[in-house]
């Protein structure tokens, strides 16, 4: 599970354990991203088996560079934000 939540929108108390567990205090317009990871840990990868991974992550982000090849940096950030923006509102 996984949440996204302002800083300003924490209750008192989830505000209070938030900055105890970062030991700092928040910021009102600061992100907080919380996540369970649940019981399983998985292992990461060694030898062949990471480079084969690091190959096929590389090879994807060539792909999807395709994609965008010619679309200006800054219409390419409003896209981006556009979907942060979605994925936060449209999360459970």
């Amino acid at each position: 599970m996984h949440h996204v939540f302002k800083g300003g929108e924490l209750a008192a108390d989830e505000r209070v354990v938030i900055e105890r567990l970062l030991k700092r205090p928040i910021a009102d317009d600061e992100l907080i991203d919380v996540a369970s990871l649940g019981t399983t840990v998985q292992r990461a990868p060694e030898g062949a088996e990471r480079d084969e991974a690091y190959r096929r992550m590389l090879d994807g982000m060539r792909e999807m560079h395709k994609h965008f090849e010619g679309v200006p940096e800054k219409e390419l950030e409003a896209l981006i934000e556009e979907a942060i923006d979605h994925v936060r509102h449209h999360t459970e």
